[in-house]
């Protein structure tokens, strides 16, 4: 049911359009003119608005526009007179979802009025499933505070706005997939597909199929007609991961789909225009595997547009206890456990491991160690044996109490500014984070700097 505002100088036709929709279960109110309109629409929200076109102060069409402005959500359907079908098309261009021309039907008028309001609630829901993808997707949820890794997202915001091709280097694990949604959720594409695939354990003759599509007897197998990645992508991004794996047959087909905007399917002889944005990753440098042979020059920079790089864990160790939080809030809620902290000797064992598997080997340990914890607090026993039995050299005592993630971070800061004179710059620097990060972090800490040090920081 929906609340709606009706607009008409006839008096008979407002108190019959009330009762009718009163008794469908809407919430009614209604206004003899234009101003006795754009006042109520001042005070209230209303999920659909119904007015007349001729008003005897004004057009319907003011109050399209008013109502509009108000609250875009809110539809509008407009009342006319036969024969006033171009005043009609103008006020659909201004935004009114229908028009019924009078004398009115009421069985049409509450169909009208039934898919105004079902069109409205799914414009809703279509939004909020948009701001969860990109809640879900977005940039944000890109996890870290080193400065390569807010270099990275400060690229994704900045090319937002654009469509250019944009290049993913990384090693196995640091999750160049997840920041190949985030470019697509930032971007003016957000709304259409995100369509990947991994070029590489593909043999070349799927993968053509995969990307390309086919028609019907192309070879042997192809029992129908397929659409490949490339149109399935059409208005959104096809991102291509672990591309330096692709054939040099392919790259090639590949480079003339960017300089045509144009595939065709294997067996076809028509062209098909696309209109796809392209995002590539691998976990090799393409510009080495350029050297030797194995990747095509004009291709890489075609797809080296923009170049976004992704470092291993292992060299920015700042970011793995805030990691380790992230990973245990979310597996304990997906789990349903009770599961609330490290002790201290399995929070160093996590800062001591090299973590070859970067993030995603830090996301399965936690993942694992929240399954197997038997207390609300994960313990040495409960981390994988493949983490190994080196003990960490950060100076705390070998309590087995619990402790949380920011007094373990707030303990280790102060030790490493401790060991560095209070230097912010070094400290900064061995932590693998920003100054000005460092610099948030001691305020949200409270952490006492000598004034000789802040003295000095604020020189240096």
């Amino acid at each position: 049911m929906g609340n709606l505002l009706i607009v008409d100088d006839e008096h008979s036709i407002l108190t019959t359009l009330h009762i009718l929709f009163s008794n469908e279960g809407h919430g009614v109110e209604v206004a003899s003119s234009a101003t006795e309109a754009k006042r109520l629409l001042d005070a209230n929200i209303y999920d659909l608005v119904l007015t007349d076109l001729k008003l005897r102060d004004g057009r319907g069409t003011e109050v399209l526009e008013y109502a509009k402005a108000m609250n875009s959500r809110t539809e509008v359907i407009i009342f006319t007179a036969y024969g006033s079908f171009e005043s009609a098309v103008e006020a659909i261009k201004l935004g009114a979802f229908d028009y019924i021309i009078k004398p009115i039907d009421s069985n049409k008028l509450l169909v009208t009025v039934s898919k105004a309001l079902e069109h409205k609630s799914l414009v809703a829901e279509i939004k909020t499933l948009r701001k969860e993808f990109r809640k879900q997707y977005g940039f944000q949820n890109i996890l870290g505070e080193s400065p390569q890794i807010m270099e990275a997202m400060d690229i994704v915001q900045r090319i937002a706005e654009t469509d250019v091709s944009v290049l993913i280097e990384g090693e196995n694990g640091t999750g160049k997939d997840l920041m190949a949604r985030a470019v697509h959720s930032s971007s003016l594409r957000a709304s259409g597909p995100f369509v990947a695939i991994n070029c590489g354990g593909i043999n070349e003759n799927l993968l053509e199929s995969e990307l390309f599509g086919h028609v019907k007897g192309s070879f042997t197998g192809a029992v129908s007609n397929r659409v490949g990645l490339f149109e399935e992508s059409i208005g959104g991004t096809l991102f291509l991961d672990e591309v330096g794996s692709m054939p040099i047959s392919l790259q090639t087909k590949l480079l003339r789909v960017i300089q045509d905007k144009t595939i065709q399917r294997l067996g076809a002889n028509e062209n098909v225009k696309i209109n796809t944005r392209i995002i590539a990753a691998s976990n090799r440098k393409l510009a080495d595997m350029v050297k030797s042979g194995e990747f095509r020059e004009d291709l890489y920079y075609r797809l080296r547009v923009v170049e976004i790089n992704i470092p291993p864990l292992r060299e920015r160790k700042g970011d793995v206890l805030l990691l380790c939080k992230h990973f245990l809030n979310k597996f304990s809620a997906s789990m349903r456990r009770d599961v609330k902290g490290f002790t201290r000797d399995a929070l160093n064992r996590l800062l001591e491991h090299p973590w070859p598997g970067n993030v995603r080997e830090l996301e399965n340990c936690i993942e694992s160690a929240v399954a197997l914890c038997k207390s609300s607090t994960i313990d040495l026993d409960d981390l994988p044996k493949s983490l190994g039995g080196v003990e960490v050299g950060i100076a705390y005592a070998a309590s087995q109490n619990p402790i949380t993630l920011e007094e373990l971070e707030k303990r280790y800061i102060l030790e490493i500014l401790k060991s560095n004179n209070y230097n912010q710059k070094k400290t900064a620097d061995i932590l693998a984070i920003g100054r000005n990060t460092l610099w948030r972090k001691i305020k949200r800490y409270q952490i006492k700097m000598p004034l000789l040090a802040d003295s000095l920081n604020r020189i240096v």
